[in-house]
C-alpha cells in the first residue's frame, strides 16, 4: 500500500508540474527568451569584455570564461557559434562610449524578460518600480563580470596550488574531481537561477531541488541534442553553412524549456498541489 500511495502521489506531482508548465505559458515564455538570448548574446559578451578590459588583472579572464560557459553549456555540435561569437567580439575595440551603452540596454531587456518569466511562475507581485528594476538589473550587469573573473582568478589559483596539484595527480581522484566540476558548475548556476530570479523567498533546500532537476534534464538534452544532429543532420543538409542559426536557436529554445520546467517544480515543491489537483 506504501509504494501504491507513493507512485500514485508521485504521478499527481508530475501531472501537476505538467498542468503548470502549460497554465504558465513556458512554452511561449521559452520561444521569447531564445529569441531574446539569440540577440542579446553579442551585446552582451561585449559588455563583459569592455568591463573587464578596464581591469589589468583580468585581461585574458573574458576569454577563458567564455570558453568555460560554452564548453559546458553548449552542446559540441552547436559549438560552431562560438567561434562566430570570438570573431564579432573581437570588434570591441572600435565601439564608442554610445555603442556599449545601447548594447547594454539590450543586455537589461534580456536580464528583465528571465525576470518577468521566473516571477509569472511564482506568481510574484513587484512592489517596486520598473526604474527601480533596470538600476538592479544595472548594477548586476556591471558587477557580474568582475564577480565571475574574481571567481575565474580563483580557481586558477586554486589549480596551482600544491595541495590541488597533488590531488589532480591521484589517479581516481584527480580524473573524478576534473569529471564532476563541470557538472557541479552547472548545477550551481542553475540552483542560483530558482533561488534568486523569482524576486520571492524561495527556500535553499526547494532551489537545490529545481536546480538538480533541471540540471539533470539539461545534460540528458545536450547528449540527446548532440546524437541527434550527429545522425540527422536535417539543419545541415537544408542550411547548408547557414545551419548553425537555426541549430542555436532550437538549442537555446530546448534550454529555457528546461530552465522554466526547473522553476516550476521548484514552485510546486514549495507550494504544494491544491487539493482540487489531487
Amino acid at each position: 500500500m506504501t509504494i501504491y500511495r507513493f507512485f500514485k502521489r508521485s504521478a499527481f506531482t508530475l501531472a501537476y508540474i505538467y498542468r503548470r508548465f502549460h497554465e504558465e505559458g513556458c512554452a511561449y515564455r521559452a520561444t521569447a527568451l531564445a529569441y531574446t538570448t539569440l540577440l542579446a548574446l553579442v551585446p552582451l559578451t561585449i559588455v563583459a569584455f569592455t568591463l573587464l578590459s578596464f581591469v589589468p588583472a583580468f585581461q585574458g579572464v573574458g576569454v577563458r570564461l567564455q570558453n568555460l560557459i560554452w564548453e559546458n553549456f553548449v552542446p559540441t555540435s552547436a559549438g560552431m557559434v562560438a567561434a562566430y561569437l570570438s570573431q564579432l567580439t573581437q570588434n570591441v575595440t572600435g565601439l564608442s562610449i554610445i555603442n556599449i551603452f545601447f548594447l547594454g540596454i539590450v543586455a537589461l531587456l534580456l536580464m528583465y524578460n528571465i525576470n518577468r518569466a521566473f516571477v509569472a511562475i511564482w506568481h510574484t507581485e513587484h512592489h517596486f518600480r520598473l526604474s527601480l528594476h533596470f538600476l538592479i538589473y544595472f548594477m548586476v550587469l556591471l558587477l557580474s563580470p568582475f564577480l565571475l573573473g574574481a571567481v575565474m582568478l580563483l580557481g586558477t589559483f586554486l589549480v596551482q596550488s600544491p595541495l590541488v596539484t597533488d590531488l589532480i595527480g591521484w589517479p581516481y581522484l584527480g580524473k573524478g574531481l576534473l569529471f564532476v566540476l563541470p557538472y557541479v558548475l552547472i548545477f550551481i548556476t542553475f540552483t542560483l537561477f530558482n533561488w534568486v530570479l523569482p524576486s520571492a523567498k524561495v527556500k535553499l533546500s526547494h532551489a537545490v531541488i529545481g536546480g538538480l532537476v533541471t540540471t539533470v534534464l539539461f545534460e540528458l538534452a545536450k547528449f540527446a541534442f548532440t546524437v541527434y544532429l550527429k545522425f540527422f543532420p536535417t539543419y545541415r543538409v537544408i542550411y547548408g553553412a547557414l545551419s548553425v542559426i537555426p541549430i542555436f536557436l532550437v538549442w537555446l529554445y530546448v534550454s529555457w524549456t528546461i530552465i522554466l520546467l526547473g522553476a516550476v517544480v521548484s514552485n510546486v515543491i514549495a507550494c504544494g498541489i491544491p487539493e482540487k489537483y489531487k
